[in-house]
Order: structure tokens, then sequence, then C-alpha cells
């Protein structure tokens, strides 16, 4: 009883103009009508499970012949995915940008957002990509099922290569249900803002200083 969870909050309002980015995102990018594009944004590390994406998507594509994967960001995997999807072949497909100071046009030129890592904290990229209106996919693992509200706000999922592939081919042919993620990845993300946080911690601390200020007056220590 005297534990308060505050999670993390994240500057959100950047994010509110995204999917009006998309059209002049996707021309940029070069991608064709038609296209559609899962991808991800976060370091590029064993634990954020990317491999699993790019098998997923290899596994996919004969179902789904407009797929394309664009991966944001950096680090110490990214010649072993390079070259992970090299031997998918999957080079004409799968888009490795760096990392990026701006990732939100890289969001608006997304259909699904995916985040199929082993292990996860809160995963801030997760809560802008809901932020955008992106529909996500995540995996079932850490404090993803939070940002996702048990699968309310977004699709979560196993490890496996299998679940994955066939959730992005149920994706390019849901379009109603990405619709319905939208719009409740949008209103999830409010959870998150930074605002919110703020709000919460303040009320904290108002809330502890005025029972230390009773306490204090209890006692007859109060000026």
């Amino acid at each position: 009883d005297r534990t308060l969870v505050l999670r993390n909050g994240a500057d959100l309002s950047a994010f509110a103009s995204v999917r009006g980015m998309r059209a002049a995102a996707r021309e940029v990018l070069g991608y064709p009508p038609g296209s559609f594009v899962v991808g991800a944004v976060a370091r590029l590390d064993p634990r954020k499970g990317l491999d699993v994406l790019l098998s997923a998507a290899s596994d996919a594509l004969p179902r789904v012949p407009g797929l394309e994967v664009l991966i944001v960001g950096d680090g110490t995997d990214r010649q072993r995915l390079a070259a992970h999807s090299r031997e998918l072949g999957l080079s004409a497909r799968a888009r490795f940008v760096g990392a990026q100071s701006d990732v939100r046009p890289y969001l608006a030129a997304l259909d699904l957002f995916a985040a199929p890592s082993r292990s996860e904290g809160l995963g801030i990229a997760l809560v802008e990509a809901l932020a955008a209106g992106v529909p996500v996919a995540g995996a079932d693992v850490g404090g993803i099922p939070e940002v996702l509200d048990g699968g309310s706000a977004g699709w979560l999922l196993p490890a496996g290569v299998k679940e994955w592939s066939d959730a992005i081919v149920r994706a390019s042919r849901s379009p109603a249900e990405l619709d319905r993620l939208s719009l409740a990845g949008l209103e999830r993300a409010k959870e998150f803002s930074i605002d919110r946080t703020r709000d919460r911690l303040t009320g904290l601390y108002r809330q502890a200083l005025g029972q230390a200020g009773a306490s204090e007056a209890e006692a007859g220590l109060s000026p």
C-alpha cells in the first residue's frame, strides 16, 4: 500500500500529425502503390528480435507480394541483420536506414509497426508508434503487454517466426482491423504522455507533503 507506479512519460504531441505525412513519406522512400510496409524503430540488438521479423517477412512474401521491411536504428547487430536479410533473399525488400533524429517520416510510411522483442522494458518507441496512429504488433514479453493494454491496443504475439509471418499476412488483408488498432493505439498512448506523468507525479508529492504537514500539526511541530 506504500507503492505507486508512475509510467515513463513521452512528449507525444509531435506525433499527432504523423498520419498526415503518409503519402509524402512513402513517395520519398520510393514505395510504390500497393506496398505493404512493416517496420521497427529499435536499437539493433539481439534482444529486439529483428531477425525474427526478417525471417517472418521472408516467409510471408509469397502471400504478400508488395511486402517491404523498414528498420530504423543502429547497433551492434546491424551487420548480422543485413547479412541475414541477404541470406533470406530480402536485399531488395529490407531497408536499413540507421539511427534517425526524427523518426516521424519513417513511422508515417508504415502499415504495421513490429516489436518482436525477446525482452523489453516499457518501450518508448512502441508508445510513439501508438501516438502516431500506426497499428502495432508486439511480442508478449516484458512491458509490451502493459503498453498494448493486454492486447486491446495492438496484437500480442509469441516469438515464433510462423506466428509473426501469419500476423503480417493477416494485417495486409485486414484494413478494417488496422483502422481499429490505429484508433485504439491513439487512445492508449494518452496513458503515457509526459503531461499525464507530470500531473500524477505532482499529485503524489502534494499528497505526501500534505500528509507530512498533517502529521506535524498533530504532533504540535508545525509553526
